[in-house]
């Protein structure tokens, strides 16, 4: 099978997955146990609709789903953001007390 340009997935693994995560995340599939998938009553009557394709204009119409996008955004925003170091630059005071800076202010 044909790998991700990242090589970490086959590409039909991936599709697959993503087949069912954009369903379940708009509430469109239940699991109703490990490999078994139910579809909604809602789902049942959407996909009766004429012409319908289901892709991601179509998952927008369900705030589930608006919810899980903007997350998923959010998510990758953050991993963008360089991380930087917590401590804080200060000198080497440990021969002092911490009382000591607060009564020199």
């Amino acid at each position: 099978m044909e790998p991700l340009p990242s090589d970490k997935q086959p590409i039909f693994d991936n599709r697959v997955g993503w087949a069912h995560t954009y369903p379940a995340k708009t509430g469109s599939i239940n699991n109703s146990r490990r490999e078994h998938f139910v579809i909604t009553e809602r789902d049942i009557t959407a996909l009766n609709t004429p012409n319908l394709e289901i892709n991601n204009l179509c998952f927008k119409q369900f705030d589930e789903f608006i919810a899980f996008k903007n997350l998923y955004t959010a998510k990758e925003n953050l991993e963008k953001i360089p991380q930087t170091s917590n401590k804080l630059d200060v000198e080497d005071n440990s021969a002092i007390t911490p009382d000591e800076p607060l009564r020199n202010a």
